[in-house]
């Protein structure tokens, strides 16, 4: 009987818990991070290229900032494009992390219409992406969802509490809308 031989899988020098083959390694995924000059994205772009994936950043700076993300750009793993998720984009890809929104008040107060066509038509070509490519997608929202909390910290089973024409109008009607939308993209169409 052979004996196969494990070493922990690391990431940054600490075990993730998996257990890989002694001699192989892990492929590196190719991964795009839209909104990744953002505050939330340039630092999950950072953990992305440190654990050995090739990152895409897709950003328009509308409020990220290319200062966030300037020390990849030697990185031969890394690559930045600007662009508006509102507009289809072409790419082959295994995972991605969509964080394109403004998340702030101040942000989205200021063009909501442009926050509207990022959440709805933003969503809809990234997810259009990952179906015609077969990549995994993860969708992240702001606590601006539920509104103005009463309690903190929340927990989970917190319903918000969400005044519809206060500073979280734009996303607080989002959130059931893309459980819907998730359903019926990828279980429908």
């Amino acid at each position: 009987m052979r004996h196969k031989y494990y070493e922990p899988a690391m990431v940054s020098g600490r075990s993730t818990g998996g257990k890989i083959p002694l001699g192989l390694k892990r492929k590196g995924l190719r991964i795009v991070v839209t909104g990744g000059a953002g505050f939330v994205g340039s630092h999950l772009v950072d953990r992305l290229i440190s654990r050995g994936d090739s990152v895409i950043v897709v950003d328009n700076f509308f409020t990220g900032r290319k200062e966030n993300v300037m020390h990849h750009f030697k990185n031969p793993r890394f690559e930045m494009i600007r662009h508006d998720v509102v507009e289809p984009l072409l790419l082959e890809v295994d995972q991605i992390y969509h964080l394109a929104c403004p998340a702030s008040p101040v942000h989205y107060k200021h063009n909501p219409v442009k926050t509207i066509k990022t959440n709805v038509v933003g969503t809809l070509n990234m997810l259009g992406l990952a179906k015609r490519v077969g990549a995994r997608f993860l969708l992240t929202s702001t606590s601006e969802v539920y509104g103005d909390p009463l309690q903190h910290p929340q927990v989970e089973t917190y319903w918000g509490n969400v005044n519809p024409i206060g500073n979280s109008f734009l996303h607080a009607p989002f959130a059931p809308f893309f459980l819907y939308f998730f359903f019926f993209f990828f279980l429908v169409c």
